[in-house]
């Protein structure tokens, strides 16, 4: 088998296991949706409040300056260099569908475990982490647009914010693209060094 086809089979594996993971993943929170307490990292964009797990957020940074990719992908900035770590950083008001507010010094990057990847989100800003009942969502329309992402509801305050499933922020096709555009920006960036 050549390079290029090891490469190829190589991406369709990992496409492969994303999806099974994804699909095992939104299982386990609609089964966990039925008023189970966990913990999870509430964040705004614009004037919404969502929630991410706990267990799916690797850390937040300040916002810093995002290096474009050599190709334009929907709703990716780019990728940032996270300790010699090719990090790809969503829009998240983008990949969410949401009026966020602007991307300001302010703002700040959520890292997130996005099935074997850790991708970054602009967000406007963390508020806080701490337990909360997850409740099952109301209707179809609490999730137009946003299916496989959406995984629930809290109650936060006199307010409600939606809990998203990480790994419904990037489908399979992109994951491939996003897959090879950061292959080929890190490899542009070791060729430069040299």
């Amino acid at each position: 088998m050549s390079a290029r086809g090891s490469k190829q089979a190589l991406k369709e594996r990992i496409v492969a296991l994303e999806r099974e993971l994804a699909a095992l993943r939104r299982q386990a929170r609609e089964e966990g949706a039925r008023g189970e307490e966990c913990e999870l990292v509430f964040f705004a964009l614009g004037e919404q409040a969502l929630a991410v797990p706990l267990d799916r957020c690797v850390e937040v940074l300040p916002m810093v300056e995002i290096s474009p990719l050599p190709v334009e992908l929907e709703g990716i900035l780019g990728m940032i260099d996270r300790r010699g770590l090719a990090t790809p950083i969503l829009d998240g008001a983008r990949r969410l569908s949401t009026r966020g507010g602007q991307r300001t010094l302010e703002s700040q990057i959520l890292v997130l475990a996005v099935g074997l990847w850790e991708m970054g989100l602009v967000v406007d800003r963390v508020l806080d982490v701490r337990p909360a009942l997850l409740e099952p969502l109301e209707g179809p329309e609490e999730v137009r647009g946003k299916e496989g992402l959406v995984v629930g509801r809290v109650r936060r305050g006199g307010t409600s914010a939606l809990v998203i499933e990480p790994s419904g922020l990037v489908s399979a096709r992109l994951g491939e693209e996003l897959l090879e555009a950061t292959a080929d920006a890190a490899s542009t960036d070791a060729e430069d060094r040299t």
